[in-house]
């Protein structure tokens, strides 16, 4: 599952580099609605903006924590639709890569995509990331992670999708 972590960790890296530096006013108003929506639903939880790498642009990435649980959202804002639709695709595709790879090792028990997540926005899915279930959605020219950071061995998707559904619920429509 090492693989898995270091692709999610290259894709967003490699998405938010490839468009440049600052967030979007648009983005700057979804952080502040996204925290007051959490804060609201979510009382108690304690939030962390996390700096992305120097010179991406349009990126945020928040975090949520609760007692051992910490909670990742990234979300990148595409200057095109079509963009953001390209992004999950290759996403998806690396992991369908990933699973193939694995397959070809005897490792025949490795599902890193589980299921579509249609209510969450335009497009979206729950996979795999080091044994936890984690959420990727589309809506729009918005592209959105959630992820569980902690503990590792979280396996339930429920959260993953609670906090991937507070986010769609504040990203404005197309």
């Amino acid at each position: 599952m090492r693989i898995i972590s270091i692709t999610f960790v290259g894709f967003l890296l490699l998405s938010s580099v490839a468009l440049g530096q600052d967030k979007s006013d648009k983005l700057a108003k979804l952080t502040k609605t996204l925290h007051e929506k959490i804060e609201k639903e979510k009382p108690g939880w304690i939030h962390r903006s996390i700096t992305p790498m120097e010179g991406s642009k349009n990126v945020i990435i928040e975090q949520w924590e609760s007692g051992d649980v910490t909670i990742k959202v990234a979300v990148t804002e595409y200057d095109a639709e079509g963009d953001a639709v390209f992004a999950l695709k290759e996403f998806k595709t690396q992991l369908k890569t990933e699973e193939n790879a694995s397959a070809m090792n005897g490792k025949t028990d490795v599902r890193l995509i589980k299921d579509d997540l249609p209510e969450l926005g335009d497009e979206g899915f729950s996979w795999d990331i080091r044994g936890a279930e984690a959420a990727a959605f589309r809506k729009g020219s918005f592209l959105v992670f959630v992820s569980i950071a902690q503990p590792l061995d979280r396996t339930d998707i429920w959260l993953s999708k609670e906090f991937a559904k507070y986010v769609s619920d504040v990203i404005p429509a197309p």
